[in-house]
């Protein structure tokens, strides 16, 4: 998964990659899950974003365009872990009943 800003006049990318950003909160985020990170003022290398098999978005508010890295890896972090123990858990499958005896 490649953090990217949604904001395509701040990244270094081509509109193809641009229209695969989706919101991380809306994204299945299953393991195994390699988070790609890019700088503050430059972003992901183009050639990196073109690995990648999702492009996540963390979705902002107010005037800021970005987060600094170590705050947006808090955040999609957070958010893996969170899908990960909210997941629903398998059941347990019931024991089978004694076979009464004759």
């Amino acid at each position: 998964i490649g953090l990217e800003t949604d904001d395509p006049s701040e990244a270094d990318m081509n509109s193809t990659v641009v229209t695969r950003v989706k919101n991380i909160f809306s994204m299945p985020l299953n393991p195994p899950v390699c988070l790609v990170l890019g700088n503050e003022r430059y972003g992901i290398d183009s050639l990196v974003l073109q690995r990648c098999d999702l492009l996540a978005e963390i979705p902002m508010c107010g005037k800021k365009k970005s987060l600094n890295v170590a705050v947006a890896f808090g955040v999609a972090g957070f958010e893996i872990l969170r899908q990960l123990t909210s997941a629903p858990k398998p059941k347990p499958k019931p024991k089978p009943k004694p076979k009464p005896k004759p």
